[in-house]
């Protein structure tokens, strides 16, 4: 190989050494790519080749005229090159998500108390943000089921709010309301990767206004960890009064936990 010897310039050393840690990285990550390893080759390729132009042997070709002009044309296709392996590196090791495909989010301002009304209950409206963690549309997520609970945040005493309980709504003093979303379950929320998210809303009826409003929520994904897998109804588990019945992921004759995501916020009222 002769093209080592002739990397004397900076750029070519530049371009010499990004191009062999980007293939690198992209075969330690996911050795199958081979599309975006031949677009590293030929990127690196034009990396070396091209300051070959700048010799004076090689201008000398050129009407003095032209040069200025072969350079410019030359130092924008280096630049070119650059981003296009740094988009091509990037886009190519991103890992896929282990098992949760999503996750969630929610602002102070996304939530907003009205009322009261002639009944004296207040309404809560809440926007979710449904995001995903690919950025790749082949790991997407099918949000089928979920939950919200509101407390009075003054009332709460168990630390551990948000945990699996036996009890309603109405057995727990702090409790406001809830609301199960079960209409997901033949019509999945789609919150497909490499895209912004999904935003869902929903209302809520309480009746009356706490100083401090605590919203705890969790969803659901349909998907497993491998192709195949799906999060069902788990039958052989005792269900609670209210919310979500158990589910599970089976695997021949193993059960594992479902994938979701979950979280609480106080909100100052």
């Amino acid at each position: 190989m002769t093209i080592i010897p002739q990397i004397r310039g900076p750029i070519q050393l530049a371009g010499f050494l990004f191009s062999v840690f980007s293939a690198a990285l992209i075969q330690a990550v996911n050795p199958n790519n081979v599309q975006s390893l031949v677009v590293v080759g030929a990127i690196s390729v034009a990396l070396i080749s091209i300051p070959l132009l700048y010799r004076p042997e090689i201008l000398s070709i050129f009407k003095p005229n032209h040069r200025p002009v072969v350079v410019l044309a030359t130092l924008l296709i280096l630049l070119i090159s650059f981003g296009g392996l740094a988009a091509v590196t990037y886009k190519s090791v991103i890992l896929t998500p282990k098992g949760a495909r999503f996750d969630t989010s929610l602002s102070d301002e996304k939530v907003t108390v009205l009322g009261p009304r002639p009944d004296g209950k207040y309404r809560v409206q809440i926007i979710w943000n449904l995001f995903p963690i690919s950025r790749s549309a082949d790991e997407s997520a099918s949000v089928f089921i979920g939950m919200a609970v509101l407390h009075d945040d003054d009332l709460v005493k168990a630390a551990g709010i948000g945990q699996s309980t036996q009890r309603s709504c109405q057995e727990v003093e702090s409790c406001l309301g809830y609301r199960v979303f079960t209409e997901y379950g033949k019509s999945p929320l789609l919150v497909k990767g490499g895209t912004s998210g999904t935003m869902l809303t929903t209302v809520i009826d309480i009746p009356r206004r706490p100083k401090r409003l605590r919203i705890w929520w969790e969803f659901y994904q349909r998907e497993g960890m491998t192709e195949g897998e799906k999060c069902v109804v788990d039958h052989e588990t005792p269900g609670v009064q209210d919310g979500i019945p158990p589910l599970a992921i089976y695997r021949g004759q193993d059960r594992t936990e479902c994938y979701r995501s979950y979280g609480q916020r106080v909100i100052e009222l």
